[in-house]
């Protein structure tokens, strides 16, 4: 591995705003040579750079891929001293593989509260799951007002089932705004449900567009609705003509 790569793999770690982004940097460093040479080179700059975390995850990273995983969470602990959101998902990913969600939380807590918009969609459904909606919202919110989209749905679907229609429905819209597939779907299916039919329909192209083929169905049960509505509302008017003339 190039000082150069090295340097521009550590800008974009440093740079990088969520967990699966610097996931994603770590697999990309371990990819670019052989195990034995990125670990030669990671061992290197993690004495040369420690507060560099980097080089640690990919330690971290190699070590949990062999089963090493004593070796992984020293890693992962040694770059989560310098506070690396990252590190800490990873411990937490360790622990929860092997049943032990109490260990977990805290290590996901500590990496929501360094940032990590990823971590904090995870507490909320961990909350949720654990019948505690106050917990859930609160770290939802957070990472919606991060711009997770996928935070925004899930504050959608608490609000619908606390029946509180007008706050799902917002939330509903700014994930569907901000181009989340599931939130355009379910938008239309509140909308629709709610009898605004035209608003239902914009929604569901806009998802169908993506590719969405749950949206496609939905267009298709829309359009099977509005020729069924048409052709009652037709034989009604003639019955209503017939009527007239026969009086």
């Amino acid at each position: 591995m190039q000082t150069s790569q090295f340097g521009d793999a550590v800008a974009n770690y440093r740079a990088a705003q969520n967990s699966w982004a610097r996931s994603q940097l770590v697999e990309d460093v371990i990819a670019l040579s052989p195990s034995d040479v990125v670990r030669e080179w990671a061992l290197t700059a993690a004495a040369e750079t420690p507060t560099e975390t980097l080089a640690a995850c990919v330690l971290g990273d190699l070590a949990e891929r062999a089963g090493n995983l004593a070796e992984a969470r020293d890693w992962f602990r040694t770059a989560a001293q310098h506070d690396d959101f990252y590190a800490y998902a990873s411990l937490a990913s360790i622990e929860l593989e092997h049943g032990e969600v109490s260990d977990a939380i805290p290590l996901l807590q500590r990496a929501a509260e360094l940032g990590d918009p990823e971590t904090m969609v995870c507490l909320g459904a961990y909350f949720s799951e654990s019948s505690k909606p106050d917990f859930a919202r609160q770290w939802w919110a957070k990472a919606a007002n991060l711009g997770v989209s996928k935070a925004m749905v899930y504050l959608g679907l608490l609000a619908e089932e606390q029946a509180d229609l007008p706050e799902a429905q917002a939330w509903l819209r700014k994930a569907a705004v901000a181009g989340n597939v599931l939130g355009m779907n379910l938008l239309g299916n509140m909308l629709y449900d709610a009898g605004e039919i035209s608003e239902a329909r914009q929604w569901y192209q806009r998802a169908a567009s993506l590719g969405d083929l749950n949206a496609i169905f939905n267009m298709e049960d829309i359009e099977e609705s509005l020729k069924a509505q048409s052709s009652a509302q037709i034989l009604s008017e003639r019955g209503d003509a017939g009527l007239e003339v026969a009086a």
